[in-house]
């Protein structure tokens, strides 16, 4: 039963794939693709880690991952402004308190996940943040940044972007938009 809600889901997201413009695509796409990476890494940590244990195998890691993107996003900036006097005064290391606190919750809120006392949620949030960084460095494409210069009243092409400078605007164009900066 399970599965099936996890299959109508992910036929959700895709036919939203559909709908969304470009720019959202591609944000949604870089989400479940970090989403599943994050999978990845829940399961292999737990798998290495005696104190972690993550059943169901996979789904349950999705779920993980999920709750911790959840969790991240919503209660995590809410503890770093309330705790941020500690923070301080421990030059940053309380943040790994935080993040070993977003475990447990995820382990509170997620019956497929347990994770046995602090000290190894410690251990997970940080070999998670190693292990997932790595991932993602490997398996997203990178975005392509644009390189040029200026020079004095010329036209430079690079990248297919061309930048032409006169009198006191600047032009820069890509082929679909245009953008004029006025030096003053």
């Amino acid at each position: 039963m399970l599965f099936f809600k996890f299959f109508g889901i992910f036929v959700i997201i895709l036919q939203w794939n559909d709908l969304c413009t470009i720019s959202t695509n591609r944000i949604m796409k870089n989400w479940i693709i970090k989403t599943l990476l994050t999978a990845v890494s829940v399961v292999f940590i737990a798998w290495l880690l005696p104190g972690i244990t993550v059943e169901a195998g996979f789904i349950s890691a999705i779920f993980v991952a999920i709750v911790l993107s959840l969790l991240n996003s919503t209660l995590k900036p809410i503890l770093v402004v309330l705790t941020l006097p500690a923070t301080i005064l421990s030059l940053g290391l309380f943040m790994w308190v935080i993040n070993a606190f977003i475990v447990m919750m995820a382990d509170w809120w997620l019956g497929g996940f347990m994770v046995n006392n602090f000290w190894w949620a410690l251990l997970f949030s940080a070999l998670l943040s190693v292990v997932t960084s790595f991932l993602n460095k490997t398996f997203l494409p990178q975005q392509k940044t644009d390189n040029f210069t200026f020079t004095n009243k010329r036209t430079v092409i690079d990248n297919n972007v061309q930048v032409s400078q006169k009198g006191e605007k600047i032009t820069i164009e890509n082929g679909k938009k245009t953008i004029i900066i006025d030096k003053n």
